[in-house]
């Protein structure tokens, strides 16, 4: 279920989602919020594992095991990070979006259909993954915007968010913000689920249950 931070909306300086949208499209320092959490997350990870990084034979043996369609999806997935990076960069966020649902407060994510909750979470890692092997930046933003082009197609309905918070020493902002987002699928958050909990949730974008689905930003 989702958590939201225990710091008000006001108490941060923010009321709507422009700040957040601006960090995440255009974070301080390399990846702003991302970073920190990213670093994080990787420490956790080298500390558990003891290694730096998975041996090209584990990846691709991690590949070879993926069926057909998922192989496609990943590729698909890969090529969608390069068109949404360089759409962040050329349109407007509000073109982005202008086809899904905005919400200024967090809400209840729609319930799934059977069968779309196992769907929705190998669609999350899946960008997750292609994102973690593009000689691009593919940032938090980009990913949800990808997986959100994603669901969509299959139909699945979902929610992502957009939060900031104060405090990541890893920001030049002068406001001292950082800002994420995260995709969320019924219960599950299936796409920026680390550190999400940290965030104040300040927009809340939706698709599915009558609203249009999919965000046609580069059409």
């Amino acid at each position: 279920m989702f958590q939201q931070a225990a710091v008000n909306r006001s108490a941060i300086g923010v009321d709507d989602c422009d700040k957040a949208t601006q960090l995440c499209l255009f974070p301080s320092r390399g990846n702003g919020a991302f970073y920190c959490i990213g670093a994080f997350a990787k420490v956790a990870s080298l500390h558990n594992t003891g290694t730096q990084a998975l041996p090209v034979t584990n990846r691709l043996q991690k590949f070879t095991a993926l069926t057909t369609r998922q192989k496609l999806t990943l590729a698909y997935a890969w090529l969608l990070l390069g068109c949404y990076r360089a759409a962040i960069l050329l349109v407007s966020f509000k073109r982005l979006t202008r086809n899904l649902q905005h919400h200024p407060q967090a809400r209840s994510a729609p319930q799934l259909l059977p069968g779309q909750r196992d769907e929705a979470i190998m669609i999350g890692r899946l960008v997750a993954a292609a994102s973690r092997i593009t000689p691009w930046q593919s940032l938090c933003l980009t990913q949800v915007l990808v997986a959100q082009r994603l669901l969509a197609r299959r139909d699945i309905p979902g929610q992502f968010y957009l939060g900031v918070r104060r405090g990541c020493e890893r920001t030049d902002d002068p406001t001292g913000l950082s800002a994420h987002a995260w995709l969320q699928c019924g219960e599950d958050i299936v796409n920026g689920r680390a550190g999400h909990e940290q965030f104040t949730v300040v927009s809340t974008f939706s698709w599915g249950e009558g609203v249009s689905s999919g965000s046609e930003a580069l059409s």
